[in-house]
């Protein structure tokens, strides 16, 4: 098995700390790095954590970069909002198993129930693998190393607190050649409401980053990478078998 870090963003005490007891759970052994905002949240914690602390100014995109940095090199991330809830020991396994089904995948979402703005990662089908026409939202997502090492981080140019960081991530991943998926045999739960999200608000935030975003890539890739609609299964052209056709011209005499 591959190795997979954990990697999640917080900042209130009490959130982090209902995602902490998920983790310790159902992830037991799994490494974690925790990109801390502010300094609610109390250390040290214990040896499975690595904790970095984020700027004085929350950025999700430098933030996630940071967390994203810290983890080992040869690692895989399973990158993770502070109100996402695990639900079941086998998380790890069987995403990276449903990752590594196909080499086209790059980015590969749980199921996820309660708020998430994504119909492929709210229904995906019952089995296999479902591929996403647009984003993933990054509230579960397995993120292979391969994809950061040739896509790159975040884009820090997405600097308000939430908004389009992963619209752009996800874009640069397909332009990359990869596709974006959701399993069902894994089931995340997020808890928006107890999110930081609520909590700070959003702003102007989403609606600069969508606009960031229209001025890197422009307005037909942000309606592209917007619709989460599932993609439609390629469909195989069925063989037509050879027949043996006799020839309708005469047969030529050759003088030897």
């Amino acid at each position: 098995m591959k190795p997979v870090t954990v990697v999640v963003l917080s900042r209130f005490a009490d959130i982090f700390q209902g995602f902490r007891e998920s983790v310790d759970r159902f992830l037991p052994e799994v490494p974690r790095v925790l990109v801390r905002d502010g300094e609610e949240i109390a250390l040290p914690l214990d040896s499975r954590w690595t904790v970095v602390q984020g700027p004085e100014k929350f950025l999700m995109a430098v933030n996630g970069s940071l967390g994203w940095k810290t983890a080992p090199a040869d690692s895989d991330l399973l990158y993770v909002g502070d109100d996402a809830r695990f639900t079941q020991a086998d998380t790890i396994e069987l995403l990276q198993r449903d990752a590594y089904s196909d080499s086209r995948i790059g980015i590969i979402s749980p199921k996820i129930t309660g708020e998430i703005g994504s119909y492929t990662q709210a229904k995906p089908n019952s089995t296999g693998i479902t591929y996403s026409k647009g984003r993933l939202a990054f509230v579960c997502v397995y993120i292979k190393r391969e994809v950061i090492e040739k896509v790159g981080y975040l884009d820090p140019i997405f600097s308000g607190a939430y908004g389009c960081d992963d619209s752009d991530y996800c874009h640069r991943a397909k332009l990359a050649g990869y596709k974006l998926a959701a399993t069902s045999s894994v089931v995340v739960n997020h808890q928006h409401a107890a999110s930081t999200f609520i909590r700070t608000g959003v702003g102007t935030d989403c609606r600069t980053g969508a606009e960031k975003f229209v001025d890197k890539w422009g307005q037909k890739a942000h309606l592209e990478i917007e619709d989460t609609t599932v993609e439609k299964p390629e469909r195989a052209v069925p063989s037509v078998p050879v027949r043996s056709i006799p020839s309708t011209r005469p047969l030529r005499r050759f003088s030897r």
